[in-house]
């Protein structure tokens, strides 16, 4: 089987295809408002997206300050505590 080798011409190539990705998420995702943000992380939450990774797209530093935008749903706390038993 063949492997792929990375070149550094592949590598800009990905790095710069994934600045613009994240550019368009956040004009596209995240409104200037609080509630905006806290849609937008709640959401990429729920929907399975790593904590680490919402941070990023949010322009966070730290994992603490996302946190302070996800809300709890109860439904979804719910969820969870049956799916453990």
């Amino acid at each position: 089987m063949k492997t792929t080798e990375y070149t550094p011409a592949v590598s800009r190539a990905h790095r710069r295809h994934s600045a613009e990705f994240k550019a368009e998420v956040i004009a596209a995702c995240l409104q200037p408002s609080h509630s905006g943000r806290r849609i937008f992380a709640t959401t990429l939450i729920e929907k399975g997206v790593g904590i680490n990774a919402v941070s990023t797209l949010m322009g966070h530093s730290s994992v603490s300050m996302t946190s302070q935008y996800v809300e709890n749903n109860p439904t979804r706390l719910k969820q969870i505590c049956t799916d453990l038993f």
